[in-house]
């Protein structure tokens, strides 16, 4: 049996991040790890099919599965990314959740904060998917309109540079880190930005995203997602979740829906929100990404952080030690 008898007293911080990572194979190497992840992962995406299959959805429900586990090709269609990486999130939270790992907060950043929700019991699973597709829904008339660019520097450099390039479409979309931030905007503008980017030294590189997100233009896009969110149901929190958009804890009070449409045109600052939801001396940040990208984020902006990345360390148990024999 793979089964816990005591729990982990290490507390969990989860951080779950939005988009630009890579989908392919994400689920492979943990799926492989144990019955327990396996059950776990085979059993969330059974449920998030079974919503595919009630909802308009344009591709076959079991393609997710398939480049998730790595039974498809690198290339995947657009809004498959945006599910994967939901789908991600919930797994790890489903096999740590069996695992007893006891978690005191959520970090959920643009597209993550919708698979915050979920974990956070907010949501049901089903919803979550809803929100994803809405959210695809929404930003497919933007797509091939921009990108994302990200710019290894402060957001001070960053900032002197959009000044320099004196674009008005560009705009600081994101800061993942002390040194890493995002510029949102139109393929040409993009251009005009790496052209002003290489004067100063700068190293850019875009990322895997078909729209300019975070970007104030998409208010037709965040007003769209919002309408088709708004009348979801919801509980209360069963774990505090922070926003790396609101820079702040929600409350059972907020306008969530009005919140994540946000994310549609307002940046973020995951630098700010770790350090508003600094846990105690001993917890650790859980990596819910496809690849383990948040890790370096985290890293970076606190470099003493206990960090872990289920998708990647396979191999490693950051909780208690009589429990990690009981994942191998």
């Amino acid at each position: 049996m793979e089964t816990c008898s005591s729990r982990s007293t290490r507390l969990a911080i989860y951080v779950i991040p939005g988009q630009g990572d890579s989908p392919s194979g994400a689920l492979k190497s943990l799926h492989a790890r144990s019955r327990a992840a396996r059950e776990c992962i085979d059993g969330t995406l059974d449920a998030i099919e079974a919503t595919l299959c009630d909802e308009p959805y344009d591709f076959d429900p079991r393609l997710l599965r398939n480049v998730l586990l790595g039974d498809a090709s690198a290339a995947v269609p657009v809004g498959i990314p945006q599910l994967a990486a939901f789908a991600t999130a919930i797994c790890v939270h489903r096999f740590l959740e069996r695992q007893n790992v006891r978690l005191a907060a959520i970090i959920g950043q643009s597209l993550g904060e919708i698979a915050s929700l979920v974990c956070a019991g907010v949501w049901s699973v089903s919803d979550g998917v809803r929100a994803v597709l809405a959210l695809n829904a929404a930003f497919q008339p933007f797509a091939g309109r921009g990108g994302m660019t990200v710019v290894a520097a402060s957001q001070a450099e960053t900032l002197a540079l959009l000044d320099e390039a004196a674009h008005e479409q560009l705009v600081l979309a994101c800061v993942n880190a002390p040194r890493q931030t995002v510029v949102s905007g139109p393929h040409t503008a993009l251009d005009t930005l790496a052209a002003f980017a290489s004067r100063r030294g700068l190293k850019l590189h875009a990322l895997p995203i078909p729209y300019p997100a975070h970007h104030p233009a998409l208010w037709t896009a965040a007003d769209r997602f919002h309408d088709e969110i708004a009348q979801l149901p919801r509980s209360r929190f069963q774990v505090p979740v922070y926003s790396a958009v609101a820079c702040r804890r929600y409350a059972d009070t907020d306008d969530l829906p009005r919140a994540l449409a946000d994310c549609f045109t307002k940046p973020y600052h995951m630098p700010a929100v770790l350090e508003h939801s600094r846990p105690a001396q001993d917890s650790i940040y859980i990596d819910l990404s496809m690849t383990g990208i948040m890790t370096r984020s985290i890293k970076a902006a606190l470099p003493d952080a206990l960090t872990y990345s289920p998708t990647r360390e396979t191999d490693s148990w950051p909780f208690d030690s009589n429990h990690a024999e009981t994942l191998q």
